[in-house]
């Protein structure tokens, strides 16, 4: 009986000590936001405050040591995302996940989102190569910071990430790009709900349209406007049978899901070029 007592004290104090290492670990790895850092590659000191959301703003003398700084706050911000992000878009998130990922890696790789990247990379101006290294170099500070400050969840895959380059920017980018692209499937949807059901009681149903998701402030004048129309003659795409990525992604993946941040369109109008964005 005591050496069961000894040994359930012992595990305790066991347990007791292994979460006192998480939560400090857990604390150690929250973004910081005061006090001072020493950050290699800047030309003069830069200033960062936090507001009340926890929004930064940057104050820096060159625009270089801005993107620097916004490289080193977004990476201790997101760099798990960042780097599941970069994985995917490579083709490797099966180094990770197994089998789970080798559908979305083989699709990825046939789509040739690395090879788009490395493009995009070799015809960046000079101004923008300057600034995007500057944001990279921020990014790679942080990486190489105190292992203890890393994000927890890298204890869990792999330890310390690869450092970040310019073409993972352009791939994460393209790969974003592509990922909100995918509401064409939600298109489809409601063309089938009209078909089905009638433009008018689709109207009613559709968020766009629909006036119980009128917007509840607006503002004098015209305004944003949507319609839903009839839709034309009806073609078969064979959607039904195999979603976005067709044979490669299984239903239920996240490719074949819609989700992420609004698309947004603003008329030329509106933009300093005159043209769309």
């Amino acid at each position: 009986m005591k050496r069961l007592k000894v040994f359930m004290v012992s595990m305790l104090w066991a347990l007791a000590a292994l979460v006192g290492y998480i939560y400090a670990r857990l604390r150690r790895s929250l973004p910081r936001t005061e006090g001072e850092l020493q950050m290699e590659g800047l030309s003069a000191p830069v200033e960062v405050t936090f507001d009340r959301a926890g929004v930064p703003h940057i104050k820096a003398e060159k625009d270089e040591d801005g993107f620097m700084a916004l490289g080193y706050l977004m990476a201790q911000d997101r760099l798990v995302q960042m780097d599941m992000m970069r994985r995917m878009a490579s083709g490797r998130l099966g180094e990770l996940i197994s089998f789970m990922a080798l559908d979305m890696d083989r699709f990825l790789r046939t789509v040739g989102i690395s090879r788009l990247a490395t493009e995009n990379v070799e015809n960046l101006t000079e101004e923008s190569r300057r600034f995007s290294q500057a944001y990279v170099n921020g990014i790679n500070s942080y990486i190489s910071s105190e292992k203890k400050r890393l994000p927890f969840e890298f204890m869990l895959l792999g330890g310390r990430p690869k450092p970040w380059r310019l073409e993972d920017s352009m791939m994460v980018g393209l790969v974003t790009t592509w990922l909100l692209d995918a509401f064409w499937l939600a298109d489809i949807m409601r063309e089938k709900l009209i078909r089905k059901m009638g433009l008018k009681v689709a109207r009613k149903l559709l968020p766009e349209t629909s006036g119980v998701c009128s917007p509840v402030c607006v503002v004098e004048g015209d305004g944003s406007k949507a319609e839903t129309l009839e839709p034309g003659e009806e073609i078969d795409w064979d959607f039904g049978a195999e979603p976005a990525g067709g044979r490669w992604i299984k239903r239920g993946s996240m490719l074949a899901t819609g989700f992420g941040s609004n698309n947004w369109v603003v008329d030329g109008s509106k933009s300093v070029t005159g043209k769309p964005i």
